[in-house]
């Protein structure tokens, strides 16, 4: 596995191949979500991956495919909830939201990604990955999320489109 700091040197040295990858979510978010999500969200929060990265701890939250990775992280990376998942989750769970500060948030995470010798194996690999993980920022597929959190998730979202 390849990674580092969200940056354009990360998003430069990622290939324009089929790529699983991670995104590792420094602690203060995750504090800031058990503030804010505490009954929904609790189980979902414990015993998540983490690793030291210098002096800090960072927590796997999201895990996802790409046919094409780098452009997959630009669409994460731009100003643009409509082109990413992972930005509208962002986007519908923090307490004041902007693009802007989905965009903060975003530049403080460590992005790993690995690169597939195939598209095909591509989804099986994924699925393989999200049951075996706890990432709480993914709703698809996913078994070690509650439905409860799940559909703050998705209502959460739906409000966007309200806006």
């Amino acid at each position: 596995m390849r990674g580092g700091i969200v940056s354009e040197i990360v998003k430069k040295s990622i290939a324009n191949r089929p790529v699983l990858y991670r995104w590792w979510f420094p602690a203060d978010f995750v504090e800031f979500l058990k503030g804010e999500y505490k009954s929904k969200l609790y189980e979902q929060l414990e015993d998540l991956d983490c690793k030291k990265i210098g002096e800090d701890t960072y927590y796997a939250l999201y895990f996802s495919k790409s046919k094409d990775g780098r452009n997959r992280f630009n669409q994460h990376t731009s100003r643009d909830i409509d082109k990413s998942t992972l930005r509208r989750t962002v986007y519908a769970i923090i307490s004041t939201p902007s693009e802007d500060k989905v965009t903060e948030i975003l530049s403080k995470c460590y992005f790993e990604w690995v690169e597939v010798d195939s598209e095909s194996l591509l989804e099986c690999l994924e699925s393989m990955c999200i049951v075996s993980g706890k990432y709480s920022l993914n709703i698809e597929g996913n078994p070690s999320i509650t439905d409860d959190w799940r559909k703050t998730i998705l209502d959460s979202r739906k409000n966007i489109n309200n806006k």
